[in-house]
C-alpha cells in the first residue's frame, strides 16, 4: 500500500469515528422561553401567572417539538399569541385542541401552528387560561 492510500484510509477512519462520537454524546434539547427573552409574547398575550410553568417551547435533537406552560389572553383582540423563529417551525399548518380556563375544561378552543411560525389561538369567547402543553410536532430535519 502507497503512503496516500495509507493516509486517505486513516482519514475516512478519523471521520467516522468523530461521526460515532457524535452519536453516542447525549443531546441536550434547545428551547425558547418567555423567561429567557427567547419568545416574545405579542398582541397583550401573557404568561398565565408566576405559579404556573413557563411559556416554553422545547425542540429536541431528533426534530420533535413541544410547547409547555399556558397563557393569558387577557384583552388580547389579535389571536397571534408568539411567532417562532426558522428552525422552529412545521412544514405545515395545524390545528390542537386546547384546555382552557382554570378548571381544565375544553372548550372550543384550539392553538393553530402555522408554518409562517406563527402560534394562533383560534377561540369562542374570552378563556382566563390556555394550556399550551398538548401541542407536539416533528419538523423535517432533526438537529445535528
Amino acid at each position: 500500500m502507497t503512503q496516500a492510500v495509507t493516509d486517505k484510509i486513516d482519514r475516512a477512519v478519523q471521520q467516522l469515528e468523530k461521526r460515532v462520537k457524535a452519536l453516542e454524546s447525549p443531546r441536550v434539547p434547545s428551547v425558547l422561553s418567555v423567561n429567557a427573552g427567547t419568545i416574545t409574547l405579542l398582541n397583550d398575550w401573557a404568561q398565565t401567572d408566576s405559579t404556573s410553568l413557563p411559556v416554553m417551547v422545547v425542540r429536541y435533537a431528533d426534530g420533535r417539538v413541544d410547547f409547555e406552560g399556558s397563557l393569558n389572553s387577557g384583552s388580547a383582540s389579535v389571536d397571534t399569541a408568539f411567532t417562532l423563529p426558522e428552525g422552529w417551525r412545521p412544514s405545515y399548518n395545524f390545528v390542537v385542541p386546547v384546555y382552557a380556563n382554570a378548571d381544565r375544561t375544553v372548550q372550543t378552543n384550539w392553538i393553530e401552528v402555522r408554518s409562517s411560525g406563527n402560534v394562533e389561538l383560534v377561540r369562542t369567547g374570552t378563556p382566563s387560561r390556555i394550556d399550551i402543553e398538548t401541542v407536539r410536532y416533528t419538523i423535517g430535519l432533526p438537529l445535528v
